[in-house]
C-alpha cells in the first residue's frame, strides 16, 4: 500500500487540487447565486431539484438537516453568506490554478489558507457536531499534506 501511494503521490496531489478546484467553481457559482438571487427564486430551485429525493424519504434525517441549515444561513443574511462563499470559492480556485500551474509561491500560500479555512472548519465541527463538517475537515487536512509534500518535491528538484 505504501509504495501504491509514493508511486501516485503526484496523481493524488492533482486529483486533491482538482476537487478543491471544482469545489471552488462551486462555491463561487452558490456565493453568486445567494447575493444575487431572492430567497423564494432559490427554494424554489432548490426544491425542484431534490423533490424526488424528498419525495422518496420526506423524514430522511440527511435532508431535514441540509433543508434546516439552508433556511438557517438564507435567513441570517444572504448578502454577508453570498460573498462569503464568492471569496472563499474564487480564493480556492485561484490557489488551485496558481497549484497546477506548478506556481511555487502557491504551495505556501495555499498551505496557510488552507489551514486557516481548516481552523474554521474544526470550529464549526466541534460546535456544531457535524459529520460533514469533519469529512470535509479531514479531506482538507489530506490536501494540505498532499501540497506540503509536492512542494518539499518541486524545491529538491529545483535545486539540484
Amino acid at each position: 500500500m505504501k509504495s501504491w501511494v509514493k508511486k501516485n503521490y503526484h496523481e493524488l496531489f492533482r486529483i486533491g487540487i482538482l476537487v478543491k478546484a471544482v469545489d471552488g467553481a462551486i462555491e463561487t457559482l452558490g456565493g453568486i447565486a445567494i447575493y444575487f438571487a431572492n430567497y423564494p427564486a432559490i427554494n424554489r430551485v432548490l426544491f425542484s431539484a431534490f423533490r424526488g429525493e424528498l419525495a422518496e424519504n420526506p423524514q430522511d434525517p440527511i435532508w431535514g438537516y441540509l433543508i434546516t441549515e439552508w433556511h438557517r444561513l438564507l435567513l441570517s443574511s444572504h448578502t454577508f453568506w453570498g460573498l462569503l462563499f464568492m471569496a472563499h470559492g474564487i480564493t480556492k480556485l485561484l490557489l488551485s490554478v496558481a497549484l497546477l500551474k506548478r506556481q511555487l509561491w502557491a504551495y505556501p500560500t495555499a498551505t496557510a489558507v488552507f489551514t486557516v479555512f481548516v481552523g474554521y472548519e474544526l470550529y464549526s465541527a466541534i460546535n456544531r457536531g457535524s459529520l460533514f463538517l469533519w469529512l470535509i475537515t479531514i479531506l482538507d487536512t489530506i490536501v494540505i499534506g498532499l501540497i506540503l509534500n509536492e512542494y518539499r518535491r518541486i524545491k529538491k528538484y529545483r535545486t539540484g
